[in-house]
């Protein structure tokens, strides 16, 4: 029966009931949940701000750089390899600097700070805060289930 062969497959996902015998693993699993919803919206607005400067990048150099900046979905990679500090000063922003001046400089450098260094540390303060919450529920967690032992005992 071919229905049978992928059940034996589920055998497979038996490692994840480790995830809840281990604490530590429990907790990292559980700071990675409580951070998914304000990470994504983070990641929403970073999309947002890679369109915008990519729509001001398309506009401006797409007739120096139009490996780079020729259409949107160009422009985005090129903000995405921006974003990442990815060899971005040498392959990309000096030869435009030199080319289009200080209006180059000014949008990029801009479109860097913004991305590069406040919506990264928004992201790793929303992680952050993610495990934290975990750590705490688990703490709480902890101590009812020591109430409760003792409460036991002592009945």
């Amino acid at each position: 029966m071919p229905g049978i062969t992928v059940l034996r497959l589920f055998r497979a996902f038996r490692v994840f009931r480790l995830f809840k015998r281990i604490k530590s693993l429990k907790l990292i699993i559980d700071g990675v949940m409580y951070a998914t919803p304000s990470v994504s919206a983070s990641f929403c607005v970073l999309i947002l701000i890679m369109s915008i400067w990519a729509i001001l990048c398309v506009n401006e150099f797409k007739d120096e750089r139009p490996d780079d900046f020729g259409t949107f979905a160009k422009a985005m990679v090129s903000l995405f390899q921006i974003m990442t500090f990815d060899s971005w000063c040498s392959a990309i922003a000096r030869d435009l600097v030199l080319r289009k001046g200080i209006m180059a400089a000014v949008i990029l450098l801009s479109y860097l700070f913004v991305n590069s260094i406040i919506m990264t540390n928004c992201v790793v303060a929303q992680v952050a805060d993610g495990f934290l919450a975990a750590k705490d529920e688990l703490s709480a967690l902890e101590e009812k289930k020591k109430k409760h032992q003792g409460h036991e005992l002592s009945g």
